[in-house]
């Protein structure tokens, strides 16, 4: 399986990269970083999720969404957020994608921490919901 893996050159994002590699399946990642990971199966790009500029994302077939900020306003919501929702919807329309998985946080149950970081993670995990009704259709 191609798998594209956000977030991939440090914690969550990385250690996920790592045990898909270890599966034996072909990892692509994307990081505003550079890659921290060197594996005959892995290629990197190195790009923020918020650029709707995508490099070639052909033949994806799971997605696990990892990248994200922290602090501030507006780009917490356009990184966390609407990035996402970008992202995913381009995968989609390339018609390859069977599984996605989103990184979240508490916070977006309870309510604690910064209000826009609070606002992006609860709205990833509505458009969760909305793209797993529409994912369970193909």
């Amino acid at each position: 399986m191609k798998v594209l893996v956000s977030g991939s050159s440090s914690g969550i994002g990385r250690a996920t990269a790592l045990k898909f590699l270890s599966s034996g399946h072909e990892v692509i990642g994307m990081d505003i970083l550079p890659s921290s990971i060197s594996h005959p199966f892995y290629t990197h790009f190195i790009h923020d999720v918020a650029d709707r500029d995508y490099p070639e994302l052909k033949g994806i077939e799971g997605f696990v969404h990892s990248a994200g900020i922290f602090l501030g306003e507006e780009e917490v919501i356009e990184t966390n957020l609407l990035g996402t929702i970008r992202l995913c919807e381009h995968l989609l329309s390339l018609g390859d994608i069977r599984s996605v998985c989103l990184i979240g946080s508490a916070s977006a149950r309870n309510g604690s921490e910064f209000p826009y970081y609070v606002a992006s993670k609860g709205g990833l995990l509505s458009y969760g919901k909305n793209l797993a009704l529409r994912l369970a259709k193909i």
